[in-house]
């Protein structure tokens, strides 16, 4: 309802039609800025941002999409993707498929680049899902090259998903439509991409085959058989495949290959591993010892590498929630299919005059229920001080002490009262805890990759206490049946840390978090299920 008012004015100001060559000219704009794009040429929001406002007013829907697509390209490079993956809804919501001229190249590119998004975030379901969308769309624009790289990319996903048969099977598919379709090279690379799973699998045979197609035609080798630069992770593929068969001497080759050429942390770290695993197998261990503590040293630096990626995916995504701004486009998509101008605008003044005093209404007893909340704070804050007045003289004043608790008693029920009935004091509590020091420190931690010391923990929970006293009295209730770590555990999911973050919080593995929020769910709920249905009864406990 908020954006009925900015809508109508917008509707009275646009009531004025553009010229054809104000369009052609504006077009010629949007056009440049593609061109920019696909020469990947940099160019800022600022840039695209007049010609959204443009096409919005009097473009087609093959306009719109490109604008706002362009403009969501613009903040993904620049790092910002929250921002860049609303651009690409509304580009989505924009175009027009019904019109038998829908840009359907262009639609399937701006579900690739949601993809990307969502893959990178770790929302893999999403990323499958809108991975088809892409493909189906890449088809009816017979743009046939971008819908088997779509498809392709499905491998990657399912890798994450550790769902290994549809990896080879995803692979295989690409290459035999790549063949289909005149792009040798880009088959022989996709095989590459299954070589792994296929030896983890123990499928040698097929292995060896894909090794031979993908070293003959992928065009990434030179004449010595050396893999170009950036790809010196296939050498250790390639190590483990003659591992597996038992050429322990070729093995051990192709490891001291990758250690010698390919000198990232990955690199280094994966060919220590495998020529101690080498050496171990020939019986040498000196040997054994020397790769074994190579590797152990990499692993800090490798840890803090991947870490820092970590944090960087989780500032992307910080305080972003795509679900509403799906709404929002669709509500706004909705205003502006309003019939006609003077209608719209009548209608919009008595709307807003109704919503003005609902709202008037909605407000005064908000207000209301927020005074309530908190007196009710005060009154337990004044009562706790009382109780340590009070328990100087404990004895003279005992029946004092108990009627101060009896007050602090009354006053958390009726907290907990209103958290149960009223979402708003819900939204509130919250808003409310994010607002403390304790909160913001954590926060901070969260970030930074720092743990808590004890005195932070004993805050934090004396800071639950008072906005989220059933949230205290559900774990007090159940102390005795989950450990310190679990413990914690459930205080950082209700500041909805994400389990990465709490590992590191708690300096334990991403495993033990995601086991132990199953087993919680058992002895807590009294539920079975998966981690994630945990973490949804944990942050709705108040």
């Amino acid at each position: 309802m908020k954006h009925l008012l900015p809508i109508a004015l917008t509707v009275l100001l646009l009531a004025c039609c553009t010229t054809p060559g104000e369009y052609r000219a504006m077009r010629h704009g949007l056009d440049s800025i593609n061109g920019l794009n696909r020469s990947d040429r940099p160019f800022s929001p600022a840039d695209v941002q007049p010609y959204v406002s443009y096409f919005d007013r009097h473009g087609s829907g093959n306009d719109r999409l490109l604008a706002h697509y362009l403009l969501g390209r613009a903040y993904h490079e620049q790092g910002e993707a929250p921002m860049a993956l609303r651009c690409y809804q509304e580009a989505l919501t924009a175009a027009d498929t019904t019109a038998a001229d829908c840009d359907y190249a262009q639609l399937s590119r701006v579900y690739g680049q949601t993809c990307e998004l969502f893959y990178y975030q770790g929302f893999y379901q999403e990323e499958l899902q809108y991975r088809d969308f892409a493909i189906r769309c890449a088809w009816l624009g017979k743009d046939t090259l971008a819908a088997i790289l779509n498809y392709e990319q499905k491998s990657h996903t399912y890798r994450y998903l550790h769902e290994e048969d549809s990896v080879v099977a995803v692979c295989e598919k690409s290459a035999a439509l790549y063949t289909l379709y005149g792009y040798p090279d880009y088959a022989a690379s996709v095989l590459g991409t299954c070589l792994r799973t296929l030896i983890e699998q123990g499928d040698y045979q097929k292995a060896k085959k894909y090794i031979d197609i993908y070293e003959a035609e992928s065009g990434f080798f030179d004449s010595n058989h050396n893999i170009e630069h950036g790809r010196e992770i296939y050498y250790n593929v390639k190590a483990y495949y003659y591992l597996g068969v038992g050429k322990l001497d070729s093995a051990k080759y192709f490891f001291w290959k990758e250690l010698q050429f390919g000198k990232d942390l990955n690199n280094q770290n994966a060919g220590a591993k495998g020529l101690a695993e080498t050496f171990k197998r020939l019986h040498k261990p000196d040997s054994v010892a020397k790769y074994a503590l190579y590797g152990y040293n990499l692993n800090d630096s490798l840890y803090r590498q991947r870490s820092t990626e970590e944090i960087v995916k989780i500032q992307s995504a910080y305080k972003y929630s795509r679900l509403q701004e799906v709404a929002r486009i669709e509500s706004e998509k909705a205003a502006r299919r309003s019939t006609t101008i003077w209608v719209c605008v009548t209608f919009i003044i008595l709307l807003l005059l109704l919503i003005y005093i609902i709202t008037v209404t909605l407000i005064h007893k908000q207000q209301d229920t927020e005074r309530r909340y908190l007196e009710s704070l005060e009154i337990i804050q004044q009562a706790k001080e009382d109780i340590k007045k009070l328990s100087i003289y404990e004895e003279i004043n005992k029946n004092l002490i108990e009627e101060k608790e009896s007050v602090i008693t009354r006053q958390v029920d009726l907290q907990q009262s209103m958290l149960e009935e009223e979402p708003h004091i819900q939204h509130y509590a919250d808003k409310s805890l994010r607002m403390t020091e304790i909160f913001h420190r954590f926060e901070t931690m969260a970030i930074t990759g720092n743990q808590p010391l004890a005195a932070d923990w004993i805050q934090l929970e004396n800071a639950f206490g008072v906005f989220y006293p059933g949230f205290v009295r559900f774990l007090n209730k159940h102390r005795h049946m989950i450990n310190d770590k679990e413990y914690k555990t459930c205080l950082l999911l209700r500041l909805s840390l994400k389990p990465t973050t709490i590992s590191n919080m708690l300096d334990v593995s991403p495993s033990y978090i995601s086991n132990i929020r199953v087993e919680m769910l058992e002895k807590l709920f009294s539920l079975k299920g998966k981690a994630k249905e945990f973490d949804s009864l944990i942050q709705k406990t108040y």
